[in-house]
Protein backbone atom coordinates (compact mmCIF):
# COMPACT_ATOMS: atom_id res chain seq x y z
CA UNK A 1 0.00 0.00 0.00
CA UNK A 2 1.39 3.19 -1.13
CA UNK A 3 0.43 6.77 0.01
CA UNK A 4 -1.50 7.46 -3.24
CA UNK A 5 -3.46 5.04 -2.63
CA UNK A 6 -4.69 6.72 0.66
CA UNK A 7 -5.27 9.50 -0.99
CA UNK A 8 -7.70 8.24 -3.15
CA UNK A 9 -9.85 7.42 0.02
CA UNK A 10 -13.32 9.10 -0.06
CA UNK A 11 -15.72 9.60 3.19
CA UNK A 12 -19.08 9.94 3.47
CA UNK A 13 -20.42 12.06 6.26
CA UNK A 14 -23.79 12.41 8.58
CA UNK A 15 -25.16 15.77 8.93
CA UNK A 16 -22.63 17.29 11.55
CA UNK A 17 -19.85 16.47 9.18
CA UNK A 18 -18.53 13.17 11.31
CA UNK A 19 -17.11 10.62 8.70
CA UNK A 20 -19.40 7.43 8.73
CA UNK A 21 -17.95 5.39 5.72
CA UNK A 22 -15.23 5.18 3.37
CA UNK A 23 -14.85 4.29 -0.26
CA UNK A 24 -11.69 2.97 -1.43
CA UNK A 25 -10.49 2.17 -4.81
CA UNK A 26 -11.01 -1.35 -6.10
CA UNK A 27 -7.45 -1.98 -5.76
CA UNK A 28 -6.93 -0.98 -2.82
CA UNK A 29 -9.66 -3.26 -1.50
CA UNK A 30 -8.06 -6.45 -3.30
CA UNK A 31 -4.92 -5.23 -1.60
CA UNK A 32 -6.55 -5.25 1.62
CA UNK A 33 -7.98 -8.54 1.19
CA UNK A 34 -4.65 -10.01 0.45
CA UNK A 35 -3.76 -8.80 4.22
CA UNK A 36 -6.27 -10.53 5.78
CA UNK A 37 -5.12 -14.43 6.74
CA UNK A 38 -6.47 -17.15 4.11
CA UNK A 39 -7.66 -18.70 7.13
CA UNK A 40 -9.98 -15.66 7.55
CA UNK A 41 -10.95 -15.47 4.30
CA UNK A 42 -11.35 -19.34 3.41
CA UNK A 43 -15.15 -19.26 3.77
CA UNK A 44 -15.26 -15.93 1.80
CA UNK A 45 -15.65 -15.31 -1.99
CA UNK A 46 -13.82 -12.47 -3.91
CA UNK A 47 -16.21 -10.00 -3.05
CA UNK A 48 -15.35 -10.33 0.83
CA UNK A 49 -18.93 -11.32 1.46
CA UNK A 50 -19.84 -13.74 3.74
CA UNK A 51 -21.74 -17.04 2.46
CA UNK A 52 -23.75 -16.66 5.51
CA UNK A 53 -24.83 -13.29 4.09
CA UNK A 54 -24.32 -13.85 0.20
CA UNK A 55 -26.79 -17.26 0.94
CA UNK A 56 -29.46 -15.85 2.94
CA UNK A 57 -32.88 -16.17 1.44
CA UNK A 58 -34.87 -13.71 0.01
CA UNK A 59 -37.52 -13.98 1.83
CA UNK A 60 -35.53 -13.13 5.11
CA UNK A 61 -33.92 -9.86 3.53
CA UNK A 62 -36.85 -8.78 3.04
CA UNK A 63 -38.65 -9.61 6.47
CA UNK A 64 -35.74 -7.81 8.04
CA UNK A 65 -35.68 -4.71 6.04
CA UNK A 66 -39.42 -5.07 7.47
CA UNK A 67 -38.77 -5.01 10.89
CA UNK A 68 -36.14 -2.50 10.09
CA UNK A 69 -39.03 -0.02 8.65
CA UNK A 70 -41.29 -0.43 11.21
CA UNK A 71 -38.73 0.06 14.03
CA UNK A 72 -37.73 3.52 12.50
CA UNK A 73 -41.78 4.48 12.26
CA UNK A 74 -42.25 3.71 15.85
CA UNK A 75 -39.49 5.45 16.98
CA UNK A 76 -37.47 2.32 18.25
CA UNK A 77 -33.74 3.08 17.40
CA UNK A 78 -30.79 3.79 19.03
CA UNK A 79 -27.51 5.60 17.66
CA UNK A 80 -24.91 3.64 16.30
CA UNK A 81 -22.39 4.87 18.62
CA UNK A 82 -24.64 2.67 21.56
CA UNK A 83 -24.69 -0.22 19.51
CA UNK A 84 -20.88 -0.57 18.77
CA UNK A 85 -20.53 0.34 22.54
CA UNK A 86 -22.91 -2.78 23.44
CA UNK A 87 -21.09 -5.07 20.76
CA UNK A 88 -17.60 -4.29 22.79
CA UNK A 89 -19.13 -5.01 26.41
Amino acid sequence: MNISQIENIKYITNDRGDKIEAVIPIDLWYELLGKIPPTELSERDESGVDPIDENEPKSQILADLRESIRAVKTGDVYPVSQLWNDLDS
